[in-house]
């Protein structure tokens, strides 16, 4: 075996989520080269990646622009592969994947793919159990290609990271051997997978009353900005953190803690690290999403209207209410800080 591609193209969380497959491709195979598809906004975590070895990158609207295709689909065509890994599953990575010169075409069987059409693409099909850790299901995927059926387990990460990078993190971020340092991610693209305002202020001032810790509320745009805020102006001693890049923020969650957190990619990132970390779940299932490792608890919501998931719900993108977390009062999240974490 001497060259794989990953196609694995978004979203970050997901793509982190993943990387456990290179690692475990480069035990079995410690000289193969591992290059990845990606879309190109979300290619600078992977490009950091000491384990990868070529990024290739697309943009947005890849379709609509017939320059922009035909520079990409030189770029995936110039090497053959021994094997491409679709474990995106849907019909934009069917393309890349029938596209792609490989011997072995690997992806999702019909019960599990993302989009059914993919599976005209790959030769080759495995079925993971949506129960596992998404994590091991991309593993399981990888494995019975293989025909292998030893134990595996979820690695931590490192990336090439600066020291201009480490510099700045320590720049802002108290290092006292008697106070904790809390990194606090309460936002999500996904208005449903949000924690009500009043809940986060309770449990962080509960958390303030028994911990008295330094708070980092970490935020990715103006109006995450603005919900932040507000959040972080009930607890005296609040740092909010302009964004940074994955790599930054992969050291700064590195460096403190404590992690609390949606379920986001931040909470992914964090779980490539060694820092402890509390997720808080509604629409997806924390037992499929939530880092693995003895350091990891989380808190999962319920749905008032009866919906059941093995992965995420449904209605994700379309239920009016959240109430699987809206209806999350801070007394329950309290319960489980103090039942989990000691």
């Amino acid at each position: 075996m001497e060259r794989i591609l990953i196609l694995k193209t978004s979203s970050l969380g997901d793509i982190i989520q993943t990387l456990p497959v290179v690692h475990y491709l480069k035990k079995l195979y410690p000289d193969v080269i591992i290059d990845w598809v990606v879309k190109e906004s979300l290619q600078s975590l992977l490009q950091r990646h000491p384990l990868v070895s070529r990024v290739i990158s697309y943009p947005k609207n890849l379709f609509l622009r017939f320059g922009q295709w035909k520079l990409f689909l030189s770029s995936l065509r110039e090497k053959r592969y021994d094997v491409v890994f679709d474990l995106q599953g849907n019909t934009k990575s069917m393309i890349f994947t029938l596209c792609s010169r490989a011997r072995d075409k690997v992806g999702f069987g019909i019960k599990s793919v993302a989009e059914w059409p993919n599976v005209f693409a790959t030769n080759k099909r495995f079925n993971p159990s949506i129960t596992n850790n998404i994590r091991y299901q991309y593993l399981d995927i990888i494995r019975k290609y293989f025909k292998d059926l030893h134990p595996v387990s979820i690695p931590k990460e490192t990336f090439d990271i600066s020291q201009e990078e480490k510099n700045y993190i320590h720049s802002f971020l108290v290092l006292h051997p008697s106070k904790k340092n809390i990194v606090v991610a309460p936002c999500s693209r996904w208005e449903n997978k949000k924690l009500g305002v009043a809940v986060w202020i309770d449990f962080l001032q509960y958390l303030e009353k028994e911990m008295d810790p330094n708070f980092y509320f970490i935020y990715g745009s103006d109006d995450e900005k603005k919900e932040v805020k507000e959040i972080a102006s009930y607890v005296q001693k609040a740092h909010l953190i302009s964004p940074l890049p994955e790599v930054a923020l992969y050291y700064l969650f590195s460096q403190v803690d404590f992690f609390i957190g949606v379920d986001s990619f931040a909470l992914h990132l964090c779980g490539t690290t060694t820092t402890p970390a509390f997720g808080i779940f509604g629409p997806s299932r924390d037992s499929v999403y939530m880092p693995v490792g003895q350091n990891y608890f989380s808190f999962q919501g319920l749905c008032p209207y009866g919906e059941h998931f093995s992965k995420r719900c449904a209605k994700l993108r379309r239920c009016v209410t959240g109430k699987c977390m809206k209806d999350i009062q801070s007394e329950e999240l309290i319960d489980a800080w103090k039942m989990q974490s000691h």
